[in-house]
C-alpha cells in the first residue's frame, strides 16, 4: 500500500514539474537553467571545501610527509619556506578560501532558486488574476470577488512553496552527489 502512494506521489511530483515547465516563459526556462548550473556548481564547490579538509589535517598532524608532497613542495617553492611546520599558515589560508568561496556559492545558489521561485510565482498569480478578470461582465455578477482573490493568493502561495521546495531538493540531491563523487 505504502509502495503505492509513493508511486502516485512520485507521478504527480512529475506532473506538476512538466506542467509547470510548459506554463513557464522562456526567460523563466533561461534563468531555471542558470539556477541548475549554480546548483552543480553548489555541489562542487561543497565536495571539494570537503576534501580540503584532509590537507589540512595532514598537515597539522604530520607537516613533514606533507612537505614532500607535491602540494608541500609548491607551497614551499611559492612562499619560500624552509621549515615544515610552516605550511600550516598558507594550508590555513587556503582552506579558509575554500570554505568561503563554498559559502558564498552556497548562498548565491539560495538567493537565486528562492528568487526564481517568488518570480515564477509572481508569473503564475498574473496569469490567473488575468484570467479572472478577463472573463465576461455577467460572469463577475454572480462571483464573490473576494473568493477569487483569496484563491489567487492561496494557490500563488502554494505554488512558490512547492517550487523553492523543489529547487531546495534539486540542490540536495546534486550536493549529495557530488560529494559521494568526490569522496
Amino acid at each position: 500500500m505504502k509502495t503505492q502512494v509513493n508511486k502516485e506521489n512520485s507521478n504527480l511530483l512529475l506532473k506538476l514539474s512538466s506542467g509547470l515547465w510548459k506554463v513557464l516563459s522562456n526567460r523563466r526556462k533561461r534563468q531555471v537553467n542558470i539556477a541548475f548550473s549554480f546548483m552543480i556548481l553548489s555541489g562542487f564547490a561543497e565536495a571539494f571545501s570537503i576534501a580540503s579538509v584532509v590537507p589540512l589535517i595532514n598537515v597539522i598532524t604530520n607537516p613533514i610527509k606533507t612537505f614532500d608532497q607535491p602540494i608541500g613542495l609548491f607551497l614551499s617553492k611559492t612562499f619560500n619556506l624552509s621549515d615544515p611546520s610552516q605550511l600550516v599558515l598558507p594550508i590555513s589560508i587556503i582552506f579558509i578560501f575554500i570554505i568561503f568561496s563554498s559559502s558564498i556559492i552556497r548562498l548565491l545558489n539560495i538567493w537565486i532558486c528562492n528568487n526564481l521561485a517568488a518570480k515564477i510565482g509572481n508569473d503564475l498569480s498574473v496569469k490567473a488574476y488575468s484570467v479572472a478578470i478577463y472573463q465576461p461582465y455577467e460572469v463577475h455578477l454572480n462571483r464573490n470577488s473576494s473568493k477569487i482573490i483569496n484563491t489567487v493568493t492561496t494557490q500563488s502561495s502554494n505554488a512558490v512553496a512547492f517550487i523553492s521546495s523543489l529547487l531546495d531538493f534539486l540542490t540536495a540531491i546534486f550536493v549529495s552527489t557530488s560529494i559521494i563523487i568526490i569522496l
